[in-house]
């Protein structure tokens, strides 16, 4: 799994300048500002919240990324400072000067320090624990010292070193930790697992510090921008090689792992993978992607809107006498959401050919059910009195999500009032969402997903920036939740890709049904609908990139001659000779947006049979079906506006 934060980057330049593997180095991308030149930068931090500082050495702190400063060391310091670590919150952090001292801002509580006690060696940095409650110190010897819930697992204070150790970092679960040297050397603890290192090998310059990129590797950078990757940490360049105005004095990863920035002494940016794209990354600034930037194969999408037509059409004239459009048949009261479905099936071909009698179905669908069932505190729910109703937080996201993909594709054909009107529907979802505390509590990994999805579409609907923050924390929860509360959830890796964009790597979000967290290839193809809708709203190469790895997880259990998958044995369906139809939009997202031309040669046959299984499903009817008319076939429609 992928750590999101880097929980202390520490910096120190110590050794002697020498030799450099060329192997990473190169890539050279545009510096950005970050603070104002001349700012002496000493330390970097940046937690899973989208949040991100950098420090002087005398104290002074600088947001960045869309950060909030919670302050600055405003008394004279003893000793300069020369570490920084976030809550896991994002709402405050910690500096640490090299005598020991600890000075904590924001949500960031003080759990002690060493400061006015002898040392033996300086302290050259900090690392929180993964749950915020405690942090480690690290001396240049390898002494380490641990506050609050900060366990000690062992160090290398006393024993002789060949160069001083620089940085260290925690293990994503808390329960282990790296050292580094300025030599490359690396000394692990407690569950950290050693990767390799580069002591013993010539550098040009020193390593100034180290980041984790969760329990399955690390990156060291040195003072020159080269970038050493080890474990499932991925090399994605480096300014190694290349003429710097000031040395390199950090690390950043990006909230997804897939990119990094490196911090220069005098607050430039260096950045790389999705750092460079603007992708999820410390300097993301976000945007809703408007419909018409995407454009699937016309024949494509257009095929599937005359299918889905057909469909909404039969739905239509099977509702009982006297209902209006939207209340369809075979609606669950407890499923009631899935009546959304077909609305936002009816949506999509509208919004793609302009049909004003499919606008209309779509109208009455989320008109009527948001009437029916958004209560005072913005969430949805059944009608009261439905015998075991769904939980409120689900039915709202899994409403929101539709009501969302809806007004997104339909917006420029809807009056003002109606936009009003649903905007004011999703952000109240939204926002119930966010003060129930379930963007920070780990559902299942479709759940979560979805939580993101439904933030993005409120800022989509809003253009409230706080929403696109919620997004961004969301999201990075769902990859990589704390894994001191969530042990075993997020983004699991069964191949580590080598490419940048995930084409040949494997992984899923854990499901649980009650039981240990793990893979359930049903519950991953939601996974793959809820991602696919969420790059038709982002155009993100990160949503990509997680499409990427999904879909190769599922891909050697799928029967292209039936279209069915295999989901035999998953933790939420453990039973044997369990099969789904593989009706995932993902596969044509790939073969157009995802660089697959491996797969374009099943795109008729994989489209033909969703056709084929929703217009079966307006006569053999559940309330999966139902629901998928809008997570799966519209987004098919949906990816040609």
């Amino acid at each position: 799994m992928l750590l999101i934060a880097i929980c202390g980057l520490l910096i120190a330049v110590c050794g002697e300048p020498v030799a450099a593997p060329p192997s990473e180095t190169g890539n050279q991308k545009l510096a950005v500002a970050v603070s104002p030149a001349g700012s002496n930068v000493a330390a970097v931090a940046f937690s899973p919240t989208g949040n991100g500082w950098e420090a002087s050495s005398s104290g002074v702190v600088t947001p960045f990324g869309g950060g909030v400063s919670y302050g600055s060391v405003s008394e004279p310091l003893n000793k300069p400072i020369v570490g920084m670590a976030s809550t896991f919150d994002g709402g405050g952090y910690w500096l640490v000067a090299s005598d020991g001292g600890i000075f904590a801002f924001g949500d960031a509580v003080f759990y002690g320090s060493e400061g006015g006690h002898p040392l033996n060696k300086p302290i050259v940095g900090v690392a929180a624990t993964s749950d915020g409650r405690g942090y480690w110190l690290v001396a240049s010897d390898g002494g380490i010292f641990a506050f609050g819930d900060a366990v000690f697992y062992g160090s290398e204070g006393g024993r002789p070193l060949n160069k001083p150790i620089v940085g260290m970092a925690a293990t994503s679960n808390g329960k282990g930790y790296w050292l580094v040297a300025s030599d490359g050397g690396i000394f692990a603890f407690g569950d950290a697992v050693f990767y390799g290192s580069e002591g013993g090998r010539l550098l040009n310059k020193p390593i100034v510090g180290m980041a984790s990129a969760g329990g399955g590797g690390y990156w060291m950078v040195a003072a020159d921008g080269g970038i050493f990757s080890f474990g499932d940490a991925i090399f994605y360049g480096s300014e190694g090689g290349q003429p710097l105005a000031d040395p390199i004095v950090g690390m950043i990863p990006t909230v997804g792992g897939f990119g990094y920035s490196l911090i220069s002494q005098d607050g430039l940016s260096y950045p790389f993978g999705d750092a460079a794209q603007g992708g999820v990354n410390p300097e993301a600034s976000g945007s809703c992607a408007a419909p018409g930037t995407s454009g699937l194969q016309g024949s494509i999408s257009e095929g599937v809107a005359s299918s889905l037509e057909a469909d909404v059409n039969t739905l239509v004239a099977q509702q009982a006498p006297g209902n209006q459009n939207g209340l369809w048949i075979g609606g669950d009261p407890v499923y009631w959401r899935s009546s959304s479905g077909p609305g936002l099936a009816a949506a999509a071909v509208a919004a793609l050919t302009g049909n004003a009698t499919m606008q209309y179905d779509a109208v009455q669908t989320f008109n009527t059910l948001i009437e029916d069932h958004q209560q005072p505190n913005g969430s949805f729910t059944a009608v009261p009195g439905t015998a075991n109703p769904q939980s409120p937080d689900i039915d709202t996201m899994f409403f929101v999500t539709n009501l969302g993909m809806a007004l997104w594709a339909l917006r420029s054909q809807l009056s003002a009032e109606q936009v009003a009107f649903w905007s004011d529907a999703i952000t109240g979802g939204a926002d119930y969402l966010i003060a129930i505390g379930d963007l920070t509590w780990y559902s299942n990994g479709n759940i979560v997903i979805g939580n993101a999805l439904a933030m993005e579409l409120a800022y989509c609907a809003s253009g409230e920036s706080q929403y696109q923050t919620d997004y961004e924390a969301a999201l990075s929860f769902a990859i990589a939740p704390p894994q001191s509360l969530w042990p075993g959830f997020g983004l699991t890796y069964t191949t580590v890709p080598t490419e940048p964009n995930g084409s040949d790597g494997a992984a899923y979000f854990a499901e649980s049904g009650g039981g240990a967290p793990g893979f359930d290839a049903s519950y991953t193809q939601v996974q793959l609908d809820q991602l696919c809708r969420l790059y038709l709203v982002t155009d993100s190469p990160d949503i990509l990139r997680l499409i990427q790895l999904l879909f190769n997880q599922e891909w050697p259990l799928v029967n292209t001659s039936d279209w069915t998958l295999d989901a035999s044995n998953g933790t939420r369906h453990p039973q044997s000779d369990f099969y789904v139809g593989f009706t995932t939009p993902a596969l044509e997202l790939l073969a157009v947006f995802g660089g697959r031309n491996d797969l374009s040669g099943y795109l008729d046959s994989h489209v033909e049979s969703i056709e084929s299984f929703y217009e079966g499903a307006t006569t053999d009817w559940s309330s999966g079906a139902q629901y998928g008319y809008g997570d799966e076939a519209a987004t098919l429609v949906l990816l040609g506006l």
